[in-house]
């Protein structure tokens, strides 16, 4: 029966995010720096001067206009930037509507909830009022904080960077949860387990993605909004089964009537909640502090009821209860739970985030209960020194600064503690091939160059992963000779890179084989238990891959402009300070697009954009893009670091010329530097005034 729960638990949430996917919207996000405080100092008509929070719909009947008088000083590239929550929001520069931002119904209801905005100004802008007409969906939620003036990539850095604390507990949650799934999969003997950690790892897994998409992270960096929005809202709703689940687990009577009660319960709120919303029009707004609220109440009775039951059991039998050791996580999460619940339903927020005080509580119940898990796991398991080893290598990875240190860092210690010749991870790169992206090799080896092999999947990857499932998901070769036949492609691999043994396993995710994880010329020995190893330790490689190419893209996101795919004036600076050498030879060139200001009046926005689209993709056929920075809204900034003078004013040549042929009108200011510069400053400020003289 718990089967069936658990399968109908699962179809359910995988129906909802679907429609979620489907319904989501779109937002786009960019990229740059220098923001400026501008929340306070406005007026509602004659009234006193107002911060910008406390311009709240339902204090001025359900609508409230603001106003303010903007800097004297935007730029070309400066954007009104700020955070809205439940409400239509309308931008006017004096009388003139710039902006407007209308939520459409989705899966949570009209639209409401978190979202950035970020309202492009011009230099002509500057000392003109600024209005905010905002309309509450609800006349006591409407409202606009944290307004900046700045470019709009800047906002979203800091955005994010002020979230990554909270982000950072959540996602170590998920992670924890995910940890604790693996190890349910991993360990045979699940009726020895002191507590169904399966069960929590799910809790985990839903309450930690909840709390991770409260912080709106995701949507900061993805730009989506009504995704992460419907996914916040799904998550916390199917929350309760898992944790009765987990909870009945830790009592030695185990009552199946707790599992039922907590599915159907779980299953009557969720029912209840969607049906009020695509039935009757009820708002999530109204329903969501409703559902939260039953379901902890729920858990609470039911945790109640079954440790009261249990107690009653264990004093007959004389047994010790053995929950105690539990009731301190417990009672961090409960009472944090408890509190974000009375504060969400009193309209009452903390800091940026509903779940504030959730994510701390629920941090510590995790940590403690893979504690109490990992301590039991030490002292009882047969296999005690592979359980050591798994967790020596998360330490590894866990301790490390970046994925990309924690895989090199887990390469090196399975390697020496395997006593294998040779680690290497091979990832698949979307042409059919797979790459070597990393390698250990033992102390008085050479590096194979795995990053020059890349490996077909048809005829040699294919082979080793029908192997590897024909073989109760082990490929083990104690002799490539017999592979000569079988797969030649392997035996010729094997011959070149004198392989005498191999133990590899695949790398998955989403069903789809990414990788492989492979183990050459370990001890004899060793190649079964090398083979559970990596069965395991597989998931968490995985899942430092995901971090890292997640690191990649924030870096993207704060390193290069949204628009032209150019890195950005922060990639500039950190260039001149760290990257920049002033002894060598160069060029340097500004570029600026004229006529965008004009086009943006006349043709709209995205007149302008292609112009500066242009401008950037002439650029880059003359100079190399990593050489290309985006100063401003249509200014360039490019390095050229050919042999001499000649070559670099020809190519200068050369792109004024693609310039004409693309009747694109630029003014360009160059200098070539043959004995490089003392000061790189002085070079762009005569750059700069060859630019103007120019114009």
């Amino acid at each position: 029966m718990r089967k069936i729960y658990t399968t109908l638990f699962v179809l359910a949430i995988l129906i909802l995010v679907i429609y979620i996917f489907v319904e989501s919207g779109r937002i786009s996000s960019t990229n740059e720096e220098k923001l400026r405080p501008f929340s306070d100092g406005w007026s509602a008509g004659a009234g006193e001067p107002l911060m910008l929070n406390e311009a709240r719909p339902g204090k001025f009947g359900g609508t409230v206009k603001i106003e303010k008088r903007l800097p004297d000083d935007i730029e070309d590239n400066d954007c009104f930037c700020f955070e809205s929550r439940n409400g239509y929001i309308y931008i006017y520069v004096d009388n003139r509507k710039v902006y407007t931002y209308e939520p459409v119904a989705n899966f949570t209801g009209i639209g409401y909830g978190t979202y950035f905005h970020e309202v492009p100004l011009n230099p002509e802008d500057s000392g003109h009022l600024i209005k905010i007409e905002l309309k509450g969906m609800y006349k006591r939620y409407g409202r606009v904080i944290s307004a900046y003036i700045g470019p709009a990539g800047d906002y979203i850095h800091m955005s994010i960077v002020k979230r990554t604390l909270p982000a950072f507990v959540s996602g170590l949650i998920v992670f924890l949860g995910f940890v604790m799934i693996v190890i349910y999969i991993s360990i045979p003997d699940k009726e020895s387990m002191p507590f169904n950690i399966l069960a929590l790892g799910a809790a985990g897994m839903i309450l930690g993605t909840w709390l991770l998409l409260d912080t709106s992270i995701m949507q900061l960096m993805t730009g989506k909004v009504y995704l992460w929005r419907g996914l916040n809202r799904l998550s916390i709703l199917f929350s309760a089964y898992p944790c009765v689940v987990f909870i009945n687990s830790l009592t030695r009577l185990k009552r199946p009537v707790y599992t039922h009660i907590g599915f159907w319960y779980n299953f009557v709120v969720v029912a209840v909640t969607i049906t009020a919303r695509f039935a009757f029009g009820y708002d999530m707004i109204k329903s969501l502090a409703i559902a939260a609220g039953f379901l902890v109440a729920g858990i609470l009775v039911l945790m109640t009821v079954a440790f009261w039951d249990n107690a009653v059991f264990c004093k007959k039998q004389g047994f010790d209860i053995g929950i105690r050791k539990y009731y301190p996580g417990m009672a961090a999460f409960v009472i944090c739970a408890v509190l974000d619940v009375v504060l969400y339903g009193c309209g009452i927020m903390v800091g940026d985030s509903y779940g504030s005080f959730s994510r701390i509580g629920f941090a510590i119940f995790m940590i403690l209960s893979m504690l109490q898990f990992l301590g039991w796991w030490t002292r009882d398991r047969a296999d005690i020194e592979r359980e050591r080893f798994i967790n020596r290598t998360l330490q590894y990875a866990m301790s490390s600064d970046s994925p990309q240190e924690g895989i090199e860092s887990m390469l090196d210690y399975m390697g020496r503690t395997l006593k294998a010749r040779r680690v290497c991870i091979f990832e698949e790169q979307g042409n059919g091939k797979y790459h070597g992206t990393y390698e250990w090799f033992e102390e008085g080896q050479v590096s194979a160059d795995t990053g020059l092999i890349y490996l077909p999947y048809e005829g040699f990857i294919d082979d080793l992963y029908k192997s590897f499932k024909a073989n109760g998901d082990k490929f083990i070769v104690d002799s490539p000779e017999t592979y000569k036949t079988a797969n030649p492609a392997f035996y010729n691999f094997s011959q070149q890179y004198s392989i005498s043994n191999l133990v590899a396993g695949p790398l998955e995710k989403g069903g789809s084989l990414t990788g492989f994880l492979a183990f050459i010329d370990t001890p004899d020995t060793f190649l079964e238990e090398t083979s559970n190893i990596i069965n395991i330790v597989s998931y968490f490689v995985n899942q430092l891959i995901t971090q890292r190419e997640e690191k990649k893209r924030l870096r993207y996101y704060s390193y290069n402009d949204a628009m032209t795919g150019a890195q950005n004036r922060r990639a500039f600076n950190d260039y001149l300070r760290d990257g920049f050498d002033p002894a060598s030879a160069f060029g340097f060139l500004i570029c600026h697009a004229n006529g965008v200001d004009e086009a943006n009046r006349s043709e709209g926005y995205e007149a302008g954009d292609r112009l500066i689209l242009k401008t950037f993709r002439a650029l880059s056929d003359v100079f190399s893009k990593e050489n290309i920075y985006k100063l401003g809204g249509a200014e360039f900034a490019v390095f050229g670091y050919e042999s001499d003078e000649i070559l670099f004013n020809t190519d200068v040549d050369r792109a004024r010329s693609l310039m004409d042929e693309l009747k694109i009108s630029v003014s360009i200011g160059a200098v070539y530097c043959a004995f490089g510069t003392m000061d790189i400053k002085k070079v762009i400020k005569h750059v700069n005034k060859l630019l103007r003289d120019g114009m």
